[in-house]
């Protein structure tokens, strides 16, 4: 046997070895991302609020998905840190359906109440027609702080 035929055969192995390591690793990705992240992944939110009050993944005319959508409202789901880009979709969202915008912000943490009152906030001070909701790491409705412009 050449050089060339036993290197071969080797790197066939070893490269078989690390293909079956890497996908035992990627295997764990998903439980990895949410011990290290979210107490759970956005559209589980989703599924559970939307189960009761509309359709999730509404395709809109520009061809980007509301969260959740009913016959008066297109929805948009963000974590805490993610209230203001939550904003601007909701708002985009509201004008491609022509339904009044809304924003569910997940509240993992006491401390995200901050996020919230940011975006009750925005909302007065720019009178925007967002209808916003929030729910806590275990999806639970939350009742809105009351917030000064």
């Amino acid at each position: 046997m050449t050089d060339c035929i036993r290197y071969r055969l080797c790197y066939d192995a070893s490269m078989r070895r690390n293909i079956a390591a890497l996908a035992a690793v990627l295997a764990l990705c998903p439980t990895v991302a949410l011990a290290a992240g979210h107490e759970h992944h956005e559209r589980w939110y989703q599924e559970s609020w939307c189960a009761s009050r509309g359709e999730m993944e509404v395709v809109m005319p520009d061809q980007s998905r509301a969260d959740c959508a009913n016959a008066t409202h297109v929805v948009e789901f963000d974590f805490g840190p993610k209230w203001a880009e939550s904003i601007g979709q909701a708002l985009n969202y509201g004008v491609q359906a022509g339904k009044r915008p809304g924003i569910v912000l997940i509240l993992e943490k006491p401390s995200h109440v901050r996020h919230l009152r940011r975006v009750l906030r925005v909302r007065a001070k720019y009178n925007l027609p967002l209808e916003i909701w929030a729910v806590d790491k275990d999806g639970q409705d939350l009742q809105l702080p009351k917030v000064r412009r």
